[in-house]
């Protein structure tokens, strides 16, 4: 399947924003993404992957592969999906 064709079938199955964070949420979590909760304590490993969803929005973290000096920080709101 093509980029265009899984990105169809994201659409087509993400009527509303709450449809596309749970369809985002389940892909990442296939993806070995960790959730990550507001109101803990963040314990980042080195090269972790995780997520943290609140409301209708998601942000996808990754942690460096070396020393944790910052994050990639791809946000996804009720506007749209990041297109990163």
């Amino acid at each position: 399947m093509s980029d265009t064709q899984r990105l169809m079938a994201f659409l087509d199955n993400s009527p509303s924003c709450f449809h596309a964070i749970a369809n985002l949420t389940r892909q990442l979590e296939e993806a070995g993404y960790t959730p990550l909760s507001e109101a803990a304590s963040w314990q980042l490993q080195p090269g972790g992957k995780y997520y943290l969803t609140e409301s209708v929005r998601t942000h996808c973290l990754q942690a460096p592969s070396a020393r944790p000096q910052g994050l990639c920080w791809l946000p996804a709101t009720r506007t749209g999906p990041a297109s990163r």
